[in-house]
């Protein structure tokens, strides 16, 4: 017990996530989309240039989230922008300065994505043989077929526990201020703020363009 304590500690250690929060995390990162809504009377023609703004109190943390999501985007033909660079505050971003950026940049849309929460789940991995290989021969014999299946080999099975990183992203028009689209997610087992990134953009970036938003 005193062990497993132990290496649990170690591996809480690995990551630090957005907001400063840190987790347990194995594997690689996926991302899927647990509900989506759309502003349906929202028209347009396809957003071009987002703003990029992850909530984070700490500014290294922000700026790797925004860095690696605006990024991201390019590869989906939309220009993103971090706010970092145009909003290099360290705390609470004021609605004056997202106001002047929109208003001088010329920016379609801002996407603004916050943590949710961080759960700790497990799965059950069941329990599997692996026969060692029986010849006809062995059979015939009580103890040739004893001796034979005395090697199989039996794996027992148990439990894994990962975490899952749960965030909302809102994406905002400019005119007004409203949302227009909000997605929920789940990711499972990030080992990096930047893994963690890249597999969200992929899910928030296959449903904006099913909603017609880019």
């Amino acid at each position: 017990m005193l062990e497993k304590e132990k290496t649990m500690r170690s591996l809480h250690a690995i990551i630090l996530l957005l907001f400063g929060f840190v987790l347990l995390s194995t594997g690689c990162a996926t991302t899927e989309s647990t509900s989506v809504w759309v502003d349906k009377t929202y028209q347009t023609t396809g957003l071009k240039r987002l703003l990029v703004i992850g909530v984070s109190p700490k500014p290294g943390v922000r700026r790797d989230f925004e860095s690696t999501f605006a990024s991201e985007l390019q590869e989906l033909g939309v220009e993103g922008m971090p706010s970092f660079l145009l909003i290099p505050d360290s705390g609470k971003l004021s609605r004056e300065s997202v106001t002047t950026v929109i208003e001088g940049k010329n920016i379609d849309g801002v996407l603004v994505t916050q943590l949710l929460g961080i759960d700790e789940r497990e799965t059950y991995i069941p329990g599997s043989y692996e026969p060692y290989p029986l010849r006809h021969g062995h059979r015939r014999s009580y103890y040739g077929y004893y001796n034979s299946v005395f090697d199989t080999v039996y794996t027992p099975g148990y439990y894994v526990k990962y975490n899952v990183v749960r965030l909302e992203t809102n994406l905002y028009e400019t005119q007004g201020g409203a949302i227009i689209w909000s997605i929920q997610s789940e990711t499972m087992d990030p080992q990096s703020v930047s893994k963690l990134t890249k597999s969200l953009v992929k899910e928030v970036g296959k449903k904006l363009k099913e909603g017609g938003l880019i």
